[in-house]
């Protein structure tokens, strides 16, 4: 019983601890909705659209 009880709170601790690190809300509320970015991102180019092949699709030898 007393195995029981204790295997019983360190998984309870160690799902606790897993789920703050991975920041999932605990505790069965309302969780809060993501934070969005002010303003999007624009898409960078790097000079190759368009191309295709990739890493090894060059000439050989």
């Amino acid at each position: 019983m007393i195995y029981w009880a204790w295997s019983n709170t360190l998984s309870i601790a160690q799902q606790y601890m897993i789920m703050r690190r991975h920041g999932t809300p605990i505790g069965g509320g309302k969780a809060k909705p993501p934070a969005l970015p002010a303003t999007p991102a624009p898409a960078a180019s790097n000079g190759n659209a368009g191309k295709k092949g990739g890493k090894g699709s060059g000439k050989k030898g």
